[in-house]
């Protein structure tokens, strides 16, 4: 969860908690994902914890249905010029 990711380096409570849900996933041979990442930072640290799905703002920017239908397909994503 985003408010546990954007701790991870500051504060020890978070870290643990990402650390707990690791081991959990990893007990029971699960796949946990992480969320919320938005810095380099945070998701290097969170694959150094073991995390192997991730996401957030820095991997994906929210965009319309049709343009995320367009880059599910193999299109790309075009750039909007709304505002």
């Amino acid at each position: 969860d985003r408010s546990f990711i954007a701790g991870i380096d500051t504060d020890p409570g978070n870290l643990a908690i990402v650390r707990a849900v690791v081991g959990i996933g990893s007990g029971f041979n699960a796949t946990t994902l992480a969320e919320g990442i938005e810095t380099d930072a945070q998701l290097l640290r969170l694959r150094q914890e073991g995390f192997h799905e991730v996401q957030g703002y820095l991997l994906g920017k929210p965009m319309p249905l049709a343009e995320a239908e367009r880059l599910i397909a193999g299109g790309g994503v075009v750039a909007s010029t709304a505002a």
